[in-house]
């Protein structure tokens, strides 16, 4: 009767599909005893390009594993992974293609020795527009151990990711691309028909819909899904996996905490989706695959500050936080299909949007060091007032700060893993933070919404969005397309005059750009640290007065929530009365965040000893916080207990950098020596260094 009934899912699904939707059918075997899938497969490649085609190219990523001249094994060396380099024969990957055909004829097929994950079919004949070939093929794929790139044979079984050949995307020319460890396969949706064989020990999940025959020895899995790309089949002695319902919406996942009740995870769950969907809309599809393996593999690197066994976080809210990244990630890669090796930062910054605007609602006075934030001391120091949304604007100053982060058009390929895995995903996201606050939210939520509808399982690019976005706001975005996406330029804005009217009704404030990006800036209003006025000034090229009200507050201020990512920020305060020392000096003991309302000074006692001096006791001062500038200087009095000498040093620094095919830093520093008097003869000479 299921079986019935499944077959009958199999013809409604097959009406409702899309004619020109690509079809794969395969028929699959896992041979346990040697870690290998024997497939016949047959796909019914659709021509949607407008031009005809001579050629066909289909992605093989379960070939990049044959040998060590792959772009793979190159990117593990890249990557300093020297696993895969020096592993054996039987933990490595392969495909070995024994037939294939082209409508029923035999077709010529061949892959480059540099690229052997790709192959190129030439077609018997030309394919024109909106017609099909049929392609037939017969291979079998050695499956890699997991511990390679997470995926492949593990200790329970197999998690297969991968694993298929498909065929590759045309949108203004062939999207080709090597496996290079980075999950970011460009595919096009499919229809799936797919009968799986395992041994009977074995249980099978995946993201498709299925139905399983049990035998004496093995077991019959049919697998389909119409609108389909990026199949998972995870094959375990035991089934990790749970079904959670909602009204709308069915989560398959292995990615739950024992700790939390079904109830309670069903709860958060159902507040996740509805969030979601509140920024980019309903979404068409019914159930989602979520595995552990992705999100431990692809998860945002989360900087949470302290261990989990101090539980300094609220109940589940690590679970949470994790979870509800992986939920974007399905709900955004479902909805899209695009090149992530070059618009990467529209699907990665869209996830960090929504994280940092899901933190601000759920969890605004969530720190980042949790509890222990109320703890003396640490209660005593900037970096305990740190917000859990306020940690993508700190992890990209220190990046910033440095030159290491680079444009968010570069191809993901092409990015240091720091930038790929943490900032550029960071500065993507303050970037759409960026324009939420300066366009309106409501704006970029319709824009955001208008573009993943209308490219919903459609080949899409993120200037789509771009396009949207200028259709529905009179502001200006040049700034954001042309600078913040295609440069690493650095915000930086400072207030270098505030004079009042005449009438002493109005204030005049000079605003300086201190670099050559011109972006929009936000002048604020403060009294007691409390927000009495806010404007957005457009782009400043150089410098520009503006008048405002000369109202009830004290300060004048840019960025002072922090909403675009500023190079440096501690300039951007005024007095209303112009002083020229407009922030008075704070001490702190160790090294601190940077608090723009002080200039700041940090001090370390210092022990030492030698034969001369005895024991010395010092004091070392500077000005270095956690995220340091250019210019720091450090000055370091001591004392001798046994010479009964004052002795120590000054020492200032400056960083240039100078950028050409590479960032170079160049130090400039001098030392200067102290004088050191003798308490009880009062004698005093110069102590050389």
């Amino acid at each position: 009767m299921l079986r019935r009934l499944f077959l009958i899912l199999i013809l409604i699904s097959s009406l409702r599909s899309q004619a020109q939707n690509n079809s794969i059918q395969a028929t699959i075997e896992l041979k346990d005893s040697i870690e290998t899938l024997y497939i016949h497969q047959k796909i019914v490649y659709h021509n949607k390009t407008g031009t005809t085609l001579k050629n066909i190219y289909l992605h093989d990523w379960a070939n990049s594993f044959k040998n060590n001249e792959t772009p793979l094994a190159k990117r593990f060396l890249d990557d300093y992974q020297k696993r895969f380099y020096f592993s054996n024969e039987e933990d490595r990957g392969f495909t070995r293609i024994t037939k294939l055909l082209l409508n029923n004829k035999k077709g010529n097929f061949y892959s480059s020795k540099e690229q052997p994950d790709i192959i190129n079919i030439d077609l018997n004949e030309n394919l024109p527009p909106k017609d099909s070939v049929t392609i037939s093929m017969a291979y079998r794929v050695k499956i890699p151990n997991s511990a390679f790139t997470g995926y492949g044979k593990t200790a329970k079984g197999y998690h297969l990711r991968f694993w298929q050949i498909i065929p590759a995307v045309y949108q203004n020319g062939w999207q080709l691309m090597s496996n290079l460890n980075m999950d970011d396969l460009y595919q096009d949706i499919a229809n799936y028909r797919l009968e799986v064989k395992i041994p009977i020990e074995y249980r099978l999940e995946s993201n498709l819909y299925q139905y399983r025959t049990p035998y004496k020895t093995y077991s019959q899995y049919y697998l389909i899904g119409n609108n389909k790309k990026d199949i998972i089949l995870s094959i375990n002695k035991e089934d990790p996996y749970i079904s959670i319902k909602l009204k709308t919406k069915e989560i398959k996942t292995d990615a739950y905490d024992e700790d939390i009740s079904k109830e309670q995870t069903n709860a958060i769950i159902r507040k996740q989706i509805n969030f979601i969907e509140s920024y980019i809309g309903k979404v068409p599809f019914t159930e989602l695959f979520i595995d552990k393996t992705t999100i431990n593999k692809n998860t945002l690197h989360e900087i949470y500050g302290l261990p989990d066994w101090l539980k300094p976080f609220p109940e589940n809210f690590k679970w949470e936080i994790n979870f509800f990244h992986s939920l974007c990630s399905k709900y955004i890669n479902n909805l899209i299909l695009h090149n992530k090796r070059v618009g990467y930062w529209f699907s990665e910054g869209l996830q960090t949007y929504l994280m940092m605007e899901y933190l601000e609602k759920y969890y605004p006075e969530t720190t980042l060091l949790g509890k222990y934030s109320a703890y003396w001391p640490l209660k005593n120091y900037n970096i305990s007032k740190l917000k859990q949304a306020d940690k993508y604007t700190f992890v990209y100053q220190f990046s910033a700060r440095r030159f290491l982060d680079q444009a968010l058009n570069t191809s993901s390929d092409s990015l240091s893993n720091f930038n790929r895995k943490v900032v550029s995903r960071y500065k993507a996201g303050l970037g759409l933070k960026y324009l939420h606050d300066y366009i309106g939210k409501d704006t970029l939520q319709r824009s955001l919404k208008q573009y993943l509808r209308s490219s919903n399982l459609r080949p899409s690019s993120p200037d789509q969005f771009l396009k949207i976005l200028e259709n529905n706001t009179t502001k200006d975005i040049g700034w954001f397309k042309d600078n913040y996406l295609k440069t690493s330029k650095k915000i930086d804005y400072t207030i270098t005059n505030v004079k009042k009217t005449e009438r002493e009704d109005s204030l005049k404030v000079t605003i300086k750009n201190k670099r050559t990006f011109a972006a929009p800036v936000a002048i604020y209003g403060i009294d007691d640290k409390k927000i009495k006025y806010k404007k957005w000034i457009p782009p400043v090229d150089s410098t520009a007065t503006i008048t405002i009200k000369n109202d009830a507050f004290s300060k004048i201020a840019l960025n002072y929530e922090n909403i675009y990512p500023e190079y440096n920020s501690l300039d951007n305060f005024r007095t209303v009365t112009n002083n020229i020392i407009n922030k008075p000096l704070q001490f702190k003991l160790f090294k601190d965040i940077e608090d723009p309302y002080y200039h700041q000074l940090f001090y370390l006692p210092t022990v030492k000893y030698n034969l001369y001096d005895g024991l010395i006791v010092g004091l070392r001062i500077n000005n270095r916080p956690l995220i340091t500038h250019n210019f720091k200087f450090t000055i370091e009095p001591n004392y001798g207990i046994k010479s009964q000498e004052m002795n120590g040093f000054f020492l200032c620094r400056t960083i240039i950098i100078f950028k050409r095919q590479t960032y170079t830093e160049f130090n400039m520093a001098c030392k200067a020596v102290l004088i050191i008097m003798h308490p009880t003869s009062g004698t005093t000479q110069l102590f050389r260094m």
